[in-house]
């Protein structure tokens, strides 16, 4: 099967497991709840399964950024409009500064 990759590169990501993980769930129940969530790789290969899905990390700033991806068309302009040419140090750096002062990912770019 081919699974979806999540859109952080994250330290314990479990997108090589997913062979395993995926197969031994129980997908006749209305909730799934991720709780130990990192990039989110495992709810995103099964969102279109569940009616619910509760995402959970003990690190709060990680559970932000999921919130505003998902919350906001306007990061992702943003984040294309600063970082529009691959491996831009400058506009990544720029980005990560932001996200540290505001701690949200709303009005990024302005």
């Amino acid at each position: 099967m081919k699974y979806i990759n999540g859109y952080l590169n994250y330290t314990g990501s479990k997108f090589k497991l997913l062979d395993q993980i995926i197969p031994k769930m129980d997908f006749s129940k209305k909730y799934f709840a991720d709780i130990f969530a990192g990039s989110m790789v495992v709810s995103a290969n099964v969102i279109d399964k569940f009616d619910e899905i509760l995402v959970n990390d003990i690190l709060i700033d990680i559970i932000g950024i999921h919130k505003g991806v998902l919350n906001s068309n306007e990061f992702i302009e943003n984040t294309k409009k600063m970082c529009n040419v691959k491996n831009d140090l400058d506009s990544y750096l720029k980005l990560r500064d932001s996200y540290n002062q505001e701690k949200h990912l709303i009005n990024y770019g302005h």
